[in-house]
């Protein structure tokens, strides 16, 4: 009789302390979501474990979705469980990235150099994500653009992938009003943002820049890092400078002597195979392929990043969408050149050439 009590005390005992509050007894590895966020549904978040088992539960929201901007698919969490809903969630493992860039930027130097330097650091490893840089609900910078570094996630995709790579593909564009993968890589503010972020900033977790593209130029001025406008041409267009286009946003290397243009930023390319990939990269704002900013870009991205030069060739911008400055927001941000309010440029840059620019940030190598 003793033993019956104590059997049945026990699997109460197991019950009472499964159905409440605690640990889950494994980690989990984040699936995918159930529900729309735009709609305001309620959302399911699916998991599986080591074993192949798959549950669903709710999880605490709070204004940031912060436990759902921790989100990786594919990675593995530790959930702390109350009532079936998650109230708080650890990647076990975090890689650290021992990735070395061709080019590395300095947290927090606040130079033109710098700024270029920081911009080529994702260039030929990263690929362009819709959503990429962004947080999860869609609504400003993701921890990623809020980090110092590059992200090991981007690191680890691009390496995944090859010339078949479409950011269009179901599984990697947003569904349910969210964008599942948007640790994976950059679109184009996102990778702005993460420049600006790491050029101003030398620890994680401030606030970011990640925001809308076509208002971004404008935006920086407002922040009072320089100036914006819409009264600029061809010739206007110096190093560093950041241009709003509709739907876009890029970083200025320069004007050649032909007066085509190098375009540093994450575009959605087309492979070799004819596939919409891309990511950060040297591009040629120009009308024909015979530009000085295409031969430049070429012999840049080909010697310097020959894994990615195999899957795409140097992208031909049109600079009738380039410099176009439609509406109240689009146009041109520059730097003011002061150490307190903007960037300095004591290398000169503001002054040189694009190929004299790069040939400086490459020279070393």
């Amino acid at each position: 009789m003793k033993k019956l009590f104590l059997l049945i005390f026990s699997i109460i005992l197991a019950f009472t302390s499964c159905s409440t509050t605690g640990s889950s007894d494994s980690n989990w590895i984040y699936s995918h979501h159930e529900g729309d966020l735009k709609e305001k549904e309620d959302i399911i978040y699916v998991f599986e474990n080591n074993k192949g088992e798959t549950q669903s539960f709710n999880m605490l929201t709070d204004d940031d979705f912060t436990l759902q901007n921790k989100l990786k698919i594919g990675k593995e969490f530790s959930l702390e469980i109350s009532d079936g809903t998650i109230v708080d969630l650890k990647e076990t493992e975090k890689n650290e990235s021992s990735f070395t860039p061709v080019i590395e930027g300095v947290p927090g130097e606040r130079t033109i150099k710098n700024l270029l330097s920081t911009a080529l650091s994702p260039v030929g490893s990263t690929l362009y994500v819709y959503g990429g840089g962004w947080n999860w609900q869609d609504d400003g910078s993701g921890d990623e653009a809020r980090s110092i570094g590059l992200s090991e996630e981007w690191l680890s995709f691009f390496s995944s992938q090859d010339a078949g790579y479409s950011f269009r593909d179901e599984r990697y564009y947003p569904q349910n009003g969210i964008n599942q993968i948007h640790d994976k890589g950059l679109d184009c503010s996102g990778f702005v943002g993460w420049v600006l972020y790491n050029v101003l900033n030398i620890e994680d977790g401030n606030d970011g820049y990640v925001g809308s593209s076509t208002k971004m130029a404008r935006r920086l001025s407002e922040k009072g890092l320089g100036e914006w406008t819409q009264d600029y041409g061809i010739e206007d267009i110096k190093p560093g400078d950041i241009i709003s286009i509709s739907g876009h946003v890029w970083i200025s290397v320069g004007v050649c002597s032909d007066g085509s243009v190098i375009a540093l930023h994450s575009t959605a390319s087309e492979s070799r195979e004819g596939n919409e990939g891309g990511g950060p990269e040297l591009s040629a704002v120009a009308y024909s392929t015979d530009s000085e900013a295409y031969r430049i870009a070429d012999y840049y991205m080909s010697t310097y990043y020959p894994e990615w030069y195999e899957r795409y060739p140097i992208a031909l911008k049109n600079p009738d969408v380039y410099f176009v400055t439609e509406g109240e927001y689009m146009g041109k941000f520059s730097w003011f050149i002061d150490k307190d309010k903007g960037l300095e440029d004591p290398d000169g840059y503001l002054e040189m050439s694009p190929e004299e620019i790069l040939r400086d940030l490459f020279g070393s190598l």
